[in-house]
């Protein structure tokens, strides 16, 4: 396409920001900026979280589907 010339770009979130992706859009994912050294067997706090939803009509779902999901 462009030879390697392009660059993604990142998307700064606060604690609490929501981010809608529509998934056909070229898209990736990078480490976390923010993690700081620790000792071991110290835990690690919650950088982010991240829910994948796929959502479509029910017309293209089975009865037999949506019925296990009721």
């Amino acid at each position: 396409m462009d030879q390697g010339r392009t660059r993604g770009k990142l998307v700064h979130c606060r604690a609490g920001d929501l981010i809608l992706w529509d998934s056909r859009l070229v898209h990736c994912n990078s480490p976390a900026t923010a993690i700081e050294e620790r000792r071991p067997n110290e835990p690690v706090d919650l950088l982010r979280i991240a829910v994948y939803v796929s959502m479509g009509p029910t017309a293209f779902v089975h009865s037999q589907t949506l019925d296990e999901f009721r």
